[in-house]
């Protein structure tokens, strides 16, 4: 009895995966840089924009969505996503999959028991971008996938300013 109620208790946080499919999503539009992203159930924002204009979003078992847009300056989008990425490896994570191109960048990677998935995008001739970033456990990659893909799908610019 002893033996089968640790086993139980071991497995309990595999078990709690978070349940998106049918549940409805909301969404978030940055007022000053007119980008759309999509926001999973049981995700909650911490506030308003900062001044680098990232919000962020809480999600169930310590899941966190960072949203984010503004203009597109200094380099174009594939150097800024490298450097992201030079940034996140500087930061202890493995980057396990990268595809940038001209307009769009994706990459992912793990560190400890955690998963990194970021996506950015450029909008208004290259002026602008926006982009995701969706950190969550190992344990729920399987069922973090459909919100991975609705996350990718739904981010856009709107309406360049």
């Amino acid at each position: 009895m002893r033996r089968s109620l640790s086993v139980f208790l071991l497995m309990l946080p595999a078990m709690t995966v978070p349940a998106f499919a049918g549940a409805h999503w909301g969404s978030y539009l940055d007022q000053r840089y007119g980008f759309l992203s999509a926001v999973p159930p049981g995700f909650v924002s911490r506030g308003a924009p900062d001044v680098d204009d990232l919000t962020t979003f809480d999600g169930p078992d310590g899941a966190t969505l960072i949203v984010w847009g503004g203009p597109l300056t200094d380099d174009p989008l594939p150097l800024d996503a490298k450097d992201r990425m030079d940034y996140e490896v500087g930061d202890g994570w493995t980057i396990t999959h990268e595809a940038i191109g001209k307009t769009q960048a994706s990459y992912s990677g793990t560190k400890g028991s955690d998963v990194l998935y970021a996506r950015e995008i450029s909008g208004c001739n290259g002026r602008m971008h926006a982009g995701f970033y969706l950190q969550y456990r190992r344990t729920h990659l399987e069922a973090m996938q459909p919100v991975v893909e609705k996350l990718v799908k739904t981010l856009k610019q709107r309406e360049c300013r």
